[in-house]
């Protein structure tokens, strides 16, 4: 009881039923059971690269998974990100031949405080043991993806530039096999710019927490 009532502290009531017995994926048992009882990543054929994301997230289809999104980009996230960056690890180790891959590069977030992209890959990275390259940063002009329209966000133009860290070249980034990291794709116009600001090889891949189907 003790035990429960600390992890309440992190992950107050569990985001379905409400009960105080809410453990590190957000849920009570019973509830994670009932909605997630096979959880495992899910190859997207809808676009023209190689993703693979863990829940599908349909705009306006689901208030449980928007609710799961917003605790998780709260303060009171990060058991929750290593609890699903864990079995992410473990659903790349039973379909890839995960020895091939150099480093994972989380994606960037807009402002300097979206660091979910980081949390995951940091998660993922300590499970493989791989580094974790945080190497890219958008420019300060750029605008939250949530704030663009959905042709913005399919149109690649200067408020889409992202830099490359100074300590590294793209010559170097350019010979990795690398795990692009995300917490959500919706466009897939970020993971684009990214793989091109790094020269990354083609057979690179994105995973991602949620993928929220938009027109690419």
């Amino acid at each position: 009881m003790l035990q429960n009532l600390k992890q309440s502290f992190y992950n107050p009531l569990c985001l379905y039923c409400g009960s105080f017995f809410v453990c590190d994926h957000l849920f009570c048992e019973k509830c994670y059971k009932n909605f997630f009882s096979d959880l495992t990543l899910i190859e997207n054929k809808h676009v023209p690269f190689e993703h693979h994301f863990l829940i599908n997230w349909s705009p306006g289809q689901s208030d449980l998974v928007s609710e799961m999104v917003y605790r998780l980009k709260s303060d009171r996230g990060a058991r929750a990100w290593a609890h699903y960056a864990s079995i992410i690890t473990q659903s790349l180790a039973d379909r890839l031949d995960l020895e091939t891959f150099d480093a994972l590069l989380p994606l960037p977030g807009s402002k300097s405080s979206s660091v979910h992209a980081w949390l995951l890959a940091k998660n993922i990275g300590q499970e493989l043991a791989l580094p974790v390259l945080n190497v890219l940063t958008k420019s300060p002009s750029t605008r939250a993806q949530k704030t663009k329209s959905a042709s913005e966000r399919a149109f690649i133009g200067s408020d889409s530039q992202l830099l490359l860290d100074e300590q590294f070249t793209r010559e170097e980034l350019s010979n990795l096999k690398l795990i692009y990291v995300d917490d959500i794709l919706t466009t897939g116009q970020t993971f684009k710019r990214a793989a091109e600001a790094v020269g990354a090889r083609s057979q690179s891949i994105l995973v991602t927490m949620f993928y929220r189907p938009r027109a690419l």
